[in-house]
């Protein structure tokens, strides 16, 4: 079914994120309407934010091909 698979790559997508340093709260969690959404809340420095987003462009750019 195409609304598992979505999910399932959502999934996969946040445990990525969480594997370069950044957690990303799933859509789902939030009973996000369909697949493909997360939550990213921060209470941080400026640097410390900008190093979580540069994480967060490699595992983008890696699905970006």
């Amino acid at each position: 079914d195409k609304h598992a698979s979505e999910l399932a790559r959502e999934l996969a997508l946040c445990d990525e994120f969480l594997d370069a340093g950044v957690y990303v709260t799933p859509g789902m969690i939030f009973h996000a309407a369909e697949p493909g959404w997360g939550r990213l809340c921060f209470a941080l420095k400026p640097a410390v934010l900008e190093l979580a987003f540069e994480r967060m462009e490699k595992v983008v750019k890696k699905h970006s091909v």
